[in-house]
Parts: structure tokens; C-alpha cells; sequence
């Protein structure tokens, strides 16, 4: 089971993850993604994720993700040119769709991240050449972990 802490609005909630069960301070929750809506014991709500904060049926959330730092997180500084697409959230990489040397436009998916059962497109910011690719189908990432340089 992966666990972490969530603190949404300044409170912090301990997370538990496994499969499609996610324990919420030792509540459990069975969470599914069914087309664009995220199901939570059945009940299905609208969620969009961005960098640092969640809106959920239009209501928007400040969180922070605490206590998954199993491994150093690339936060490379950028060099001028550069873009990167990063994790927006803590979860499992399951579909890179560019490689080094690739065109890519501005919007484009490069690559998907899964998180509480959510498939997540990451998007290129910019339209370049992709110069790194440092995620993998397959990994786990953290928050703010660099996926994909962008040039």
C-alpha cells in the first residue's frame, strides 16, 4: 500500500492507496474513474487537477502532498529555452507517448499519470522538441518530478 499525507485547505488527512481502495485516516473509499468523472463509493464527481490545487464539482482546493519522497525528485531549474512537464501529483506513469527528438505542439499529451484511479494527461506547455524524456510506462513519480524536457 502507498501511503501519504494529503493537506487540503491547512488539514491533514493520512492516505492510503491500494488498488481501488483509498484509506482516508483509516476510512476506507472504493474510487473509480469512469469517463470524465472520478467515483467515490458510487457517487461520481468532477475533478480537474492542476499544479497545487484540485477543483472538484467547481469548488477549488489548495493541497500539498507530504511523505512520498522515496527517491530524489529532478526539479531542474530552467534554462532559457527549456520547458518541462512535471507530476502534478503522486502516482504511476502509464503511458509515455513522445520520445527524444520528437516534434511536439503546444497541448499535446506526452504522457499520462494515474492517481487515485485518475488517468491524468500531461501536456506539453509549449510547442518544441522534446531534448529528455526521464519519466517511464510503468514508474512512480512524485509531485513535481520532471517528466519531459521540452526545447
Amino acid at each position: 500500500m502507498r501511503r501519504f499525507t494529503l493537506v487540503v485547505e491547512g488539514e491533514e488527512y493520512d492516505i492510503g492507496m491500494e488498488g481501488e481502495t483509498i484509506t482516508v485516516d483509516g476510512l476506507p473509499f472504493t474510487v473509480a474513474y469512469k469517463d470524465e468523472l472520478v467515483l467515490v463509493d458510487g457517487k461520481a464527481y468532477s475533478v480537474e487537477l492542476g499544479d497545487g490545487q484540485v477543483i472538484v464539482d467547481g469548488i477549488a482546493y489548495i493541497f500539498e502532498v507530504k511523505g512520498r519522497e522515496k527517491k530524489p525528485i529532478s526539479r531542474r531549474k530552467e534554462v532559457e529555452g527549456e520547458s518541462f512537464v512535471k507530476a502534478i501529483m503522486p502516482g504511476k506513469i502509464i503511458s509515455v507517448l513522445v520520445k527524444e527528438g520528437d516534434r511536439v505542439e503546444e497541448g499535446e499529451v506526452v504522457c499520462v499519470l494515474e492517481a487515485m484511479k485518475m488517468e491524468n494527461e500531461l501536456r506539453s506547455p509549449r510547442r518544441g522538441v522534446v531534448k529528455r524524456v526521464l519519466a517511464s510506462t510503468g514508474s512512480d513519480v512524485d509531485i513535481g518530478e520532471v517528466l519531459v524536457v521540452i526545447g
